[in-house]
């Protein structure tokens, strides 16, 4: 049987990875939704480069801040 602390670290692992897939999910999905926003409608999404946070940003395609700084938690 596996340990109490073991236990634990297994369900921090799947909590972790299931959110990291889901941010993987939405990050391509927002790539989609900007590329669609570019083609149709770029003065929008200009618009909506300048009014996000520069990590939202550069998700989007703007800008060229880059996504290597993530908080040390």
């Amino acid at each position: 049987m596996a340990s109490s602390e073991e236990v634990v670290r297994q369900s921090i692992t799947f909590r972790y990875n299931s959110v990291k897939s889901k941010v993987a999910l939405m990050e391509a999905r927002l790539k989609d939704v900007n590329a669609l926003v570019k083609v149709k409608n770029p003065s929008l999404l200009l618009q909506i480069q300048k009014s996000t946070p520069a990590s939202v940003a550069s998700t989007m395609g703007g800008g060229n801040q880059s996504m290597h700084h993530h908080s040390q938690q």
